[in-house]
């Protein structure tokens, strides 16, 4: 078992390097914000739609208004 232990370090039971356990939880924190990001900028998004698109759609309608008088 201990040959076994020597070529694949993964079955030993000792903890994984303390620098690699750091690089995956900074990599998970990052991962975090990549999504908390995404949605931010998706929410951004439809806010900027939820202002705009009513004053197009009033600018359209005042131009067709006027048009027609």
């Amino acid at each position: 078992m201990n040959a076994l232990r020597h070529d694949f370090p993964i079955l030993d039971s000792e903890p994984v390097d303390p620098e690699i356990a750091e690089l995956q939880r900074q990599l998970a924190v990052s991962k975090r914000w990549a999504r908390l990001l995404e949605r931010a900028s998706l929410g951004m998004a439809l806010a900027m739609l939820a202002v705009t698109l009513p004053i197009i759609i009033w600018n359209i309608y005042r131009g067709f208004s006027a048009g027609a008088s």
